[in-house]
């Protein structure tokens, strides 16, 4: 049982840290989208 518990809390931390990366990613994804813009229409 303790063992079962264990990998659902590191399941769960994963989960979380891939979530963080993805959310950052696409976060400084769309910032340089929106600077390039800004850059182009000068």
């Amino acid at each position: 049982m303790k063992k079962f518990n264990f990998t659902v809390s590191y399941k769960i931390k994963y989960h979380k840290f891939l979530f963080r990366t993805l959310f950052k990613s696409k976060v400084l994804s769309a910032l340089r989208l929106v600077i390039s813009n800004k850059v182009f229409e000068k």
